[in-house]
C-alpha cells in the first residue's frame, strides 16, 4: 500500500495466487475379461471326459510407434476420445506445417482446456511477474479525518478478493483497505463509493454456457472487478422443528439474491435431499428437498 500525491490514495497491489495445472493426460483402459466355467452334469451312464485346460492367451502388446505421428495416431484411438467428438490440428512451430491432425476443421466447443491457451497467453504477453491490482483513488480534500468527496476502487481482474488465502474470511481483505484508508488519515468518507470493472469487457457470460448451470461455481460472471469469486453460498439449516420450513442464507450476504425455499425440516433421521436452482438471469434462488434436524448446515454454490 503506497500513498501518492494527485488524488491517489494508496495501491493495494494483490500477487496472484499460484496455481498448478496438471492435465490429465490420455491413459489406455485395459479391461479384464472374466470366463465362468459351467460345469454341465454328463448324462448317466455316459463316460466322463477328461477336460484339457489350454493356457490363457496373452495379450498382444500394441506396436511401438515409429514417429510422433503414429503416437498421437494411439493416442487419438484410445479412451475417453471418440473419432466423432476429437478435433485437433498440431503443427510444428518452424515450418507451421501440420504433424497430426484430427477434423479440424470441426466446430467443437473446447471447454476446460482452454485455460491452457489462456496461461500460455498469459505468460507470454503480460510475463511471470505480471500482478493483478486494485487501485484506490480519492476526490476532494481530507480535514480532521474526514474525506469530504467519493472514493473510487479500480478493478484490474485481481482473482484474490475473497477468503481465498484468508482461512476463509470474505472480509479480510476489506479490512487491509481500510487499514490503509486509515493509514492515510481517512476515518470517515462523506461520499459515495464508486466501482469501476471497465478493464475487462461487459461480456460476463459466454454464450455458449449451458444456460442449465447457472448455479455452478465454475460458471460464474467474469469482471474486473470480482468479490469471492463472484460466487455465493447458498447455506441450508433445519428450521425450529420438523415439518417447518428450512431456513435459508447467502454468503457472503447481498441484497441481490432472494430466496425461494421449499425445502421442508424432517426428523434427525431423515435423509439429506436438497436442490439448488437457479433461472439464467434471474435473482431468485430457489430451494427444495428435505433437511434433518441435526447440528450441522449445508452450503452449496
Amino acid at each position: 500500500m503506497e500513498i501518492e500525491d494527485g488524488g491517489h490514495v494508496f495501491d493495494y497491489n494483490s500477487d496472484m495466487g499460484r496455481f498448478s495445472l496438471i492435465p490429465n493426460s490420455l491413459k489406455a483402459c485395459l479391461a479384464g475379461i472374466a470366463v465362468l466355467l459351467l460345469a454341465v452334469s454328463p448324462a448317466e451312464g455316459a463316460p466322463k471326459k477328461r477336460r484339457s485346460h489350454a493356457p490363457p492367451r496373452k495379450e498382444q502388446p500394441a506396436p511401438q510407434p515409429r514417429s510422433l505421428s503414429e503416437a498421437l495416431e494411439q493416442a487419438a484411438q484410445r479412451p475417453p476420445t471418440r473419432l466423432a467428438n476429437l478435433s485437433i490440428q498440431i503443427a510444428d512451430l518452424e515450418t507451421g506445417q501440420p504433424v497430426f491432425e484430427r477434423n479440424p476443421d470441426s466446430p467443437d466447443t473446447i471447454a476446460s482446456v482452454t485455460k491452457l491457451f489462456s496461461t500460455a497467453s498469459a505468460l507470454h504477453y503480460l510475463g511471470s511477474d505480471y500482478k493483478f491490482k486494485t487501485t484506490f483513488w480519492r476526490s476532494g480534500e481530507i480535514k480532521d479525518g474526514v474525506l469530504d468527496g467519493s472514493l473510487l476502487v479500480v478493478g484490474g481482474g485481481d482473482p484474490n478478493i475473497s477468503g481465498r488465502f484468508y482461512n476463509d474470511d470474505f472480509n479480510a481483505v476489506f479490512d487491509k483497505w481500510t487499514s490503509g484508508l486509515k493509514g492515510a488519515g481517512v476515518n470517515r468518507v462523506t461520499g459515495e463509493l464508486i466501482l469501476n470493472n471497465s478493464f475487462f469487457d461487459s461480456m460476463m457470460r459466454h454464450p455458449d454456457w449451458p444456460t442449465d448451470q447457472e448455479q455452478k461455481w465454475y460458471q460464474a460472471p467474469v469482471s474486473a472487478l470480482a468479490y469471492n469469486d463472484n460466487v455465493v453460498l447458498v447455506g441450508i439449516r433445519p428450521g425450529p422443528r420438523p415439518g417447518k420450513p428450512a431456513a435459508i442464507s447467502f454468503e457472503p450476504p447481498t441484497g441481490t439474491l432472494r430466496a425461494l425455499s421449499n425445502a421442508r425440516t424432517v426428523g434427525q433421521r431423515g435423509r439429506i435431499a436438497v436442490a439448488v436452482h437457479r433461472v439464467a438471469g434471474s435473482n431468485a434462488v430457489s430451494v427444495s428437498g428435505t433437511v434433518p434436524m441435526r447440528g450441522v448446515w449445508w452450503s452449496t454454490p
